[in-house]
């Protein structure tokens, strides 16, 4: 009986035939529900996490702006929530209130979602689009919209993809850029505010990442330095001023930039000595720099030289340092900061007491679900003697975002559960 209170208590941690050194990764949900977002067969919303799809071994989470897009570890692609665009893929537009298969494919390695689209990658490279497409952010020549996954760009084998609002960026295996869907503010970086409705290659410049946020663009080029392009109201761009610009344009001199997020109007990067920069809006003090002021040039948070990443919601913000300890600041107003308050945090804020968090991703820039994806890791079945300091992550709300937590679980017996 003390060993079913524990598997309570862990939130659905082991379920049934806990196998020797294997590992799960568990999801949670929690908060608003009115599109069936949770996916835990209702509407209603929770402010308790709940464990969704349990035993489904899941991998990779996104969030639109009312959808969730997941795969599992055995490539499959799942989706739930709001359908009214076809942006789950199943062929329909009907709403789902659980995890539902998309098609058969056993191969997806990657998934983004806009805010009423997905875009995915599989194992060959080939790149997908559903959902709405109404400023042709599917890309696929057209701004008719797709219920089902429709190959998009088939003349290039793609490594990776990044979607706002309805824009998108992509780099080839090649290392080159593209761009595709609205291009209003410039966010493309083409030197235009013309939209395409598909994949149009963006300079001939090779790199590294790219983070788009609601309507701007951020990216590390092949020689580790940050370019911003796009909407810049609140020096989101970090180029010094509030001035839109629709080129890649460079921000600062520095070549040493490991990762950038993109919120909806702030941008976090990190660089390779550990340091952590911000910049654009900070209304809800989302770039963590102590106060509420926003920055048009990048500023340095806190003095810490060991942050390993970071994602930008929509005015929150979470981060990992080497020690696998989770920190968010920002808006706080429906608790997504973690910290079992509603107010708004102006600096980094540890969240739990947990040192085994390994990633973090924030979904689309609106305040609905919550995602928690954690991986348990053990070595054998039976009943548990010790545990390690697992903690759930309350994080998001007004934008969503997902967690994987990892650690390890010690057993003293071989029965199964």
């Amino acid at each position: 009986m003390k060993m079913k209170k524990t598997l309570i208590l862990f939130y659905c941690l082991i379920l049934i035939g806990v196998k020797l050194n294997a590992q799960t990764y568990n999801l949670y949900a929690w908060g608003n529900n009115s599109y069936g977002q949770l996916g835990d067969g209702s509407t209603t919303s929770t402010k308790s996490s709940k464990c969704i799809g349990s035993g489904a071994n899941w991998t990779i989470v996104t969030a639109g702006a009312n959808h969730i897009v997941a795969i599992n570890s055995n490539g499959e692609l799942y989706a739930w929530g709001s359908n009214g665009s076809g942006q789950l893929g199943d062929g329909t537009t009907t709403d789902r209130k659980t995890p539902i298969r998309i098609g058969s494919a056993i191969n997806w390695t990657a998934v983004s979602a806009g805010e009423s689209y997905t875009i995915a990658l599989n194992s060959s490279g080939e790149m997908y689009a559903w959902g709405d497409n109404s400023s042709g952010q599917l890309g696929d020549g057209t701004t008719i919209n797709r219920t089902t996954p429709t190959q998009i760009g088939s003349s290039y084998i793609w490594k990776s993809v990044s979607c706002g609002s309805i824009h998108n960026l992509a780099i080839s295996t090649a290392g080159y850029l593209y761009g595709w869907g609205d291009n209003s503010f410039g966010q493309l970086g083409d030197g235009s505010t013309t939209s395409y409705n598909s994949p149009t290659k963006i300079g001939t410049n090779t790199w590294r990442a790219f983070s788009c946020g609601a309507f701007h663009s951020v990216g590390i080029n092949a020689t580790g330095g940050l370019r911003a392009c796009g909407y810049n109201a609140f020096g989101q761009l970090g180029i010094g001023s509030t001035t839109n610009t629709t080129s890649r344009t460079p921000v600062g001199s520095s070549t040493n930039w490991v990762s950038v997020s993109c919120g909806d109007n702030h941008t976090i990067a990190i660089n390779s000595s550990g340091e952590m920069w911000a910049m654009g809006n900070n209304g809800n003090g989302q770039l963590g720099i102590g106060n509420t002021s926003s920055m048009s040039s990048p500023t340095k948070i806190g003095s810490s030289t060991d942050w390993s990443s970071v994602s930008a919601g929509r005015s929150h913000t979470l981060a990992l340092n080497s020690a696998g300890k989770l920190y968010a600041w920002g808006l706080n107003s429906y608790g997504q900061l973690g910290d079992g308050t509603y107010s708004d945090r102006n600096s980094p804020t540890r969240i739990g007491l947990a040192t085994n968090w390994k990633f973090i991703s924030p979904g689309s820039n609106r305040s609905h679900n919550f995602v928690v994806v954690q991986q348990f890791e053990w070595t054998g079945t039976a009943n548990f003697t010790s545990t390690s300091n697992w903690s759930i992550g309350y994080v998001p709300g007004s934008s969503d975002s997902v967690i994987i937590l990892s650690g390890t679980l010690t057993v003293n017996q071989t029965t199964s559960l």
